[in-house]
């Protein structure tokens, strides 16, 4: 997620810190609709296909399935 901009913005996609990925403190939630959104704290990001794909199969390998809401 290095080197995204952040931007403000009231998407309707949907995030729970429910599915969500921790590096220590900081907390990205995914959008659980499967944009390619990312929300970090108030701000939010956008990511690749190919990268939410990857994010994806992550949650897929523990059970985690999109669209989620």
């Amino acid at each position: 997620f290095n080197g995204r901009n952040l931007y403000t913005d009231t998407p309707s996609c949907g995030f729970s810190e429910e599915v969500s990925i921790r590096f220590g403190d900081m907390v990205f939630c995914i959008a659980c609709d499967n944009c390619a959104i990312i929300k970090y704290n108030d701000r939010y990001f956008s990511v690749s296909d190919n990268d939410r794909e990857v994010i994806n199969s992550i949650f897929e390998k523990y059970g985690g399935f999109f669209p989620c809401i």
